[in-house]
């Protein structure tokens, strides 16, 4: 549990030892051939969904991890290399990764309420819910509570899914999908050679502008239950 939420946070240490593990269970047989006693079948499929769900929550976190590489790259860009409208030119990218610094931050945050949200759900499948009662959570008290990797995988699905669209728009994504293909030092090298190459000034508004008509076209052509509508 310790190292998952440390993955999702984009801990560095954790996405590399999530590496070195998922790449072992996912490497065992899922084939009842090999297996003539049930235990031992049962052992190695669960052993394989352990891998698929630590790989899943890793590339997550490793969103987050190129996301802060992203971050820190245009806040640290060096404007005395620039004067005059080359200053501006850099601005943007800057006020940019300053706003995408900040969704990290509410990012965080609300990893910081998963206690409290798989709280909840236990609650109203008993006799009731007590806000009252509500305990607020920290990383340290879901590791020695009896919270689940899968309620964790399962809670954090929504969040995982705004961090892939960040990571899509701030082209890191793609990256992070090839986790475990490459190491995280090679994936990671790769990624901020693409940081040169991210648009800017004038071209980054226009490339945020048609992401932003993008998704107001899915969100009106689109019901939350995926039907389209008339």
């Amino acid at each position: 549990m310790r190292l998952a939420l440390n993955a999702l946070q984009g801990s560095e240490s954790a996405l590399i030892s999530i590496e070195k593990l998922s790449a072992v269970f996912i490497s065992e047989p899922a084939d009842r051939t090999y297996h003539t006693i049930p235990n031992l079948w049962n052992r190695s499929t669960s052993t394989h969904a352990l891998g698929k769900f630590l790989t899943s929550t890793a590339r997550s976190g490793f969103v987050i991890f190129l996301l802060r590489k992203f971050v820190d790259y245009f806040n640290n860009f060096n404007l005395e290399a620039y004067l005059g409208a080359a200053s501006s030119y850099s601005l943007v990218n800057q006020a940019f990764s300053v706003a995408v610094g900040k969704v990290l931050e509410g990012y965080m945050s609300a990893l910081g309420t998963l206690y409290a949200s798989i709280d909840l759900r236990r609650s109203s499948k008993s006799n009731g819910v007590d806000l009252k009662n509500y305990r607020m959570s920290c990383f340290t008290s879901v590791v020695h509570s009896e919270v689940t990797l899968l309620e964790v995988f399962l809670h954090t699905k929504e969040l995982r899914t705004q961090v892939e669209v960040l990571g899509n728009v701030c082209n890191v994504q793609s990256v992070a999908l090839c986790f475990l293909e490459s190491s995280v030092e090679e994936l990671t090298a790769k990624a901020s050679l693409e940081f040169c190459n991210f648009y800017r000034g004038g071209d980054l508004l226009t490339y945020l502008y048609r992401q932003l008509q993008v998704r107001l076209i899915k969100v009106f052509l689109f019901s939350p239950d995926g039907i389209i509508c008339k």
